[in-house]
């Protein structure tokens, strides 16, 4: 094999093996046996010096993580994260059990205790975790559902998931905007949503910031959207596109 193949082959073995990692962390020798340079030198038959200068590589361009440990495992950095729910900060982890505690604690996410986030509503976790940590400010989402179901609750799990996984600041704001209460009144929809100028109605005594002013860097949730008019959806809709 060529240089391209062996790159693009190690890149399909460490992708498919960190894809199949057992999510109890319950990880023996000889399954992560294919994440080391002398399995993997012997699988493309090129020698080990030149695996680990191709994982250095992938190292320094942030594709790789790999343990200090006899012998040095190597994962690849986005489908580990993928399949563990985790943004992994370091390149390098001293043992094998500093990864795996990175790991086990960062899997009692805010998504954790709601019921079915790992059974019918698996689907729909990942979906959410995928819109919040989206480069650069994450992705608009739509929550559909008949009442009681839990929308509110999944847009707040939301929030704290962005909190805890750094993606949101701390500071960071969750405003909610009950959309059925501007239903008939789109001025005033417009108004608490981008605010407005001193004077610029009678009672405007000073300059206001709009909801999506104060949840900049956070999460405006617009509960009952669908209860806007078309033209009120229209101007929403406009912002989400010039805005992201």
């Amino acid at each position: 094999m060529n240089d391209k193949d062996i790159r693009e082959k190690l890149q399909e073995t460490l992708q498919v093996e960190c894809e199949q990692l057992e999510k109890d962390l319950h990880w023996q020798e000889e399954r992560l046996e294919p994440l080391t340079s002398s399995f993997l030198s012997a699988q493309f038959a090129c020698s080990r010096n030149l695996i680990s200068h191709y994982m250095s590589e992938f190292q320094q361009k942030g594709l790789v993580i790999k343990t200090n440990t006899r012998p040095v495992y190597f994962f690849w950095r986005k489908s580990l994260e993928n399949r563990f729910g985790v943004i992994l900060k370091a390149e390098l982890y001293e043992t094998l059990e500093d990864l795996k505690n990175i790991l086990a604690k960062k899997q009692q996410h805010a998504f954790h205790n709601l019921i079915g986030a790992n059974d019918s509503l698996s689907y729909v976790v990942e979906q959410c975790k995928a819109a919040i940590s989206y480069p650069e400010h994450g992705l608009p989402i739509l929550l559909q559902g008949p009442t009681g179901t839990g929308k509110s609750l999944i847009a707040q799990l939301m929030y704290q998931y962005g909190v805890e996984m750094e993606i949101l600041s701390k500071d960071s704001r969750f405003m909610t905007m009950n959309c059925s209460e501007y239903a008939n009144n789109p001025e005033m929809l417009m108004t608490n949503l981008f605010g407005y100028k001193k004077g610029s109605y009678t009672g405007a005594e000073k300059d206001t910031q709009g909801l999506l002013a104060l949840a900049d860097g956070g999460i405006l949730f617009m509960d009952e959207v669908h209860g806007l008019k078309p033209e009120c959806q229209e101007k929403i809709f406009l912002f989400q596109i010039k805005t992201y």
